[in-house]
Order: C-alpha cells, then sequence, then structure tokens
C-alpha cells in the first residue's frame, strides 16, 4: 500500500500538485519561489505532491529531480514526495493545482490554475488569518 508522506505535514499548509511535464507548472516556479521565500519563515509549510505518469518510475524520479532543481532551486525546504495518494487526497485535478489548507487541516482554498502573484500572496495571508 502506497503511503502518502503529506500527511506528517500540519499547520499552514500549500500544496502545489505539479507534473515534471507541465509547462504551467514551470512558468509558475518564479511565483512559487518567491512565496517560498516570503512565507516559509513564518511557517507556512510548502509541499509539491506529484504522481508517476510513466510505468518507468526510476527514469521519472530522475526527470522531477532535474526539473525541480531546473525550475525550481532554492525553494528549500520544499518536499516533493510522489504520491499517487497525496495527488487524489488533495484533489488534484489539474497541474497546477494549489491547495491551502490551514492549521486544523481544513482545506481553505482550491485553486486548480496558475495563481498571480498577488492572488497566491492574498491567499496565503487568508491562511495565516485562520
Amino acid at each position: 500500500m502506497e503511503s502518502d508522506r503529506t500527511t506528517r505535514y500540519t499547520g499552514s499548509g500549500i500544496r502545489l500538485g505539479s507534473a515534471e511535464w507541465c509547462g504551467d507548472c514551470k512558468s509558475q516556479a518564479p511565483v512559487f519561489k518567491r512565496a517560498v521565500e516570503k512565507y516559509a519563515p513564518k511557517g507556512v509549510v510548502f509541499i509539491a505532491p506529484t504522481r508517476f505518469y510513466t510505468d518507468d518510475h526510476a527514469a521519472e524520479k530522475t526527470e522531477v529531480d532535474k526539473v525541480w532543481q531546473e525550475f525550481y532551486a532554492g525553494t528549500q525546504p520544499v518536499s516533493v514526495p510522489i504520491s499517487d495518494a497525496a495527488m487524489v487526497r488533495y484533489g488534484v485535478s489539474a497541474t497546477p493545482t494549489f491547495t491551502f489548507i490551514d492549521r486544523k487541516g481544513m482545506v481553505r482554498l482550491y485553486a486548480p490554475t496558475r495563481l498571480t502573484e498577488e492572488r497566491l500572496s492574498a491567499a496565503i495571508d487568508d491562511l495565516l488569518a485562520h
């Protein structure tokens, strides 16, 4: 049975569902990186779950790592679990998908689309207010 490694994260969190082949996800990277830099020091947890899209898991994991380093370098600590369960649990229906989860574990906002820096910041500020 596949483990959902995202369950260990508690508190305010942002989940960015993505895929290594997703052009919209890659174009979202600069905004995501700035959000991590701004909000991680305030206790916001960012994770970026993805899933396997092919049967060659080793090659795909290598590609995920390569894309993460190329487009998201410097966004540490951001976990990038490869988990079908995480993608299903947080309702990833498109890439990118943002899921904003409050301190009680409740989904506050679900956004299956790219977000501007202003909209992402406003959503995180709202999350922190609850």
